[in-house]
């Protein structure tokens, strides 16, 4: 029996994938439109923090997982910022709100294509900062450095070092995808910790130094290690190790001053 024509048509694969991509458009716009009405809800006094920032997150933990598939890698920078911004924050406060605001409007822009022919790198640095403290007495610099480490208190350490300079710090747990961040958006300083899980930070900085887009990415590692341990064999000679412990503020200091990160 003659087979159906129709059955053995090839598929349409761009058909398909416009209209993935429409279908994600149409997610996205009802996803930044619940968002704006979390933040709107938020700003009532009578509303419970903890469920607001726990929606913001997850909006824009979602967002971080669809954009990049369908053809908005920037969707998944300003989503991944939005989530950072909000890990570990338990107080909300109308700047807090504000800044909230300020990454679905810049999501949102980005899907009207506003941002078509500018770089990720600049779009991501007119964000807001995240800032674990009063910054009333520090002085704010243009200086955005991506922490690649897994989460938990070091971590919140770490940052808040680095944010005690003035710097602008987005964290990033996985090396696999901080490689694409470290690509994208061009930080003025990348900070790993030496043992990761998938990669370690080794690996991460020689696979950056191998390409010439990051090769000249001023990189530091973190460890708790010894320096002569056998995991820094490979390492790139111009990469300096900061040892976690009671010296760790000095020994960054003395890393940030021979990479010229002032």
């Amino acid at each position: 029996m003659p087979s159906d024509p129709a059955s053995t048509q090839t598929p349409d694969h761009d058909a398909i994938v416009a209209r993935l991509r429409e279908e994600f458009l149409d997610y996205a716009g009802d996803a930044l439109d619940e968002l704006d009405s979390v933040i709107e809800t938020g700003r009532d006094p009578d509303n419970d923090p903890a469920s607001t920032i726990d929606a913001i997150r997850r909006g824009g933990h979602n967002l971080k997982g669809m954009g990049g598939s369908f053809g908005y890698p920037l969707i998944t920078l300003l989503a991944h910022r939005m989530e950072d911004y909000f890990i570990g924050r338990e107080e909300l406060d109308q700047q807090a709100l504000n800044d909230a605001q300020c990454f679905v409007d810049r999501m949102r822009e980005t899907l009207e294509g506003r941002f078509d022919g500018i770089s990720e790198a600049d779009v991501v640095r007119t964000l807001p900062a995240k800032f674990d403290f009063d910054v009333a007495d520090v002085v704010k610099q243009d200086i955005e450095v991506l922490l690649v480490m897994p989460r938990g208190a070091m971590t919140q350490i770490i940052e808040r070092e680095f944010q005690a300079c003035g710097y602008r710090v987005v964290t990033v747990a996985r090396p696999f995808a901080a490689i694409e961040t470290a690509v994208r958006t061009s930080p003025d300083l990348i900070v790993a910790s030496a043992v990761m899980e998938d990669l370690s930070g080794v690996d991460l900085a020689c696979a950056l130094h191998a390409m010439p887009i990051s090769r000249d990415l001023p990189f530091l590692l973190l460890t708790s290690l010894s320096t002569d341990d056998a995991i820094f064999a490979n390492l790139p000679a111009h990469i300096p190790l900061v040892r976690k412990g009671d010296d760790f503020a000095d020994d960054l200091a003395e890393a940030l001053a021979t990479l010229h990160i002032t």
